[in-house]
C-alpha cells in the first residue's frame, strides 16, 4: 500500500509539474503495444491519474482489507507471490486482447485487480463450505455466491463503463486468484519428488520392544 500509494504521489508530481506522460510509460495501453509493454504488464497497478484521489484511497482501503487476512493465514512470502501472479493473470490477456485489435484508447490502470483476486484466492477453498460468511462484518453470505456476486459486479461495471480491458483483467484476476490458490494448497509428494504416483513400502521387519527396563541403557529391538 505504502508503495502504491509513494507511485501515485511521484506520477501527479511528474504528469502536473513536469508534464511527463506517465499514464503512457507505466499503464498497459493494449492499443499500442511495443517494447513499453514488456514493462507495461508489471507496473501498470502503481498509476492511477491525477484526478482520482478518491477512487486510490477506496481501492488501497480495500486492497488492505482484502490481503490482510490472506496474508495472516498463508503469509508474507505467499502473498507477495499472489500479488505478482495476479498482475499477469491480469495484464498478459490485455496484451494479447491488443495484439488481436481490441482496446484501442484504452489503458489498464490500479490495483483493483489484487483486491479481486485477493477475494477470489480467500474464498475458493471455502466455496463447499455451507456455513455462511459475513460480508463486511455484516451480510451472511455463503462463500460461492460471494463469488458469482464478484463475477457479476465485474461484468456490470463492463455494462456501465464499456471498457472491455478492464472487463479482461477483472476476469483473467479472478481466474488468477483461483489458480494460484489451488497450486498454492495442492498436495505434494515428500522427498523432493513430485508426480512420480509412487508410495514407498513399508520397511519388511516388525519391531518388537525388549524386555530392557533401565532407562541408562539402549533399547534393545527384535527383528
Amino acid at each position: 500500500m505504502i508503495a502504491l500509494f509513494g507511485a501515485f504521489v511521484l506520477s501527479v508530481i511528474a504528469e502536473n509539474w513536469m508534464a511527463v506522460p506517465v499514464g503512457r510509460l507505466i499503464a498497459l495501453t493494449p492499443g499500442d503495444l511495443g517494447w513499453q509493454t514488456l514493462w507495461q504488464v508489471f507496473t501498470y497497478p502503481a498509476y492511477s491519474p491525477p484526478t482520482a484521489v478518491g477512487t486510490l484511497l477506496l481501492t488501497l482501503l480495500f486492497t488492505w482489507w482484502m490481503l490482510a487476512p490472506f496474508e495472516e493465514r498463508y503469509g508474507a512470502r505467499r502473498t507477495m507471490q499472489l500479488c505478482l501472479a495476479t498482475v499477469l493473470a491480469a495484464g498478459v490477456p490485455v496484451a494479447a486482447m491488443g495484439a488481436l485489435g481490441f482496446g484501442a484508447g484504452e489503458l489498464l490502470f490500479g490495483s483493483n485487480v489484487l483486491v479481486i483476486s485477493a477475494i477470489t484466492a480467500f474464498i475458493w477453498p471455502m466455496r463447499h463450505q455451507q456455513t455462511p460468511i459475513l460480508l463486511f462484518g455484516v451480510l451472511p453470505m455463503r462463500p460461492l455466491h460471494l463469488l458469482y456476486a464478484l463475477v457479476g459486479f465485474t461484468v456490470l461495471s463492463f455494462l456501465v463503463s464499456r471498457q472491455l480491458t478492464h472487463l479482461v483483467a477483472d476476469l483473467g484476476a479472478i481466474a488468477g486468484g483461483i489458480w494460484f490458490i489451488t497450486w498454492m494448497t495442492k498436495p505434494r509428494a515428500r522427498g523432493g519428488r513430485q508426480g512420480s504416483g509412487k508410495k514407498k513400502r513399508p520397511p519388511p521387519f516388525k519391531v518388537i520392544k525388549g524386555g530392557l527396563r533401565d532407562s541408562d541403557k539402549p533399547p534393545r529391538y527384535l527383528n
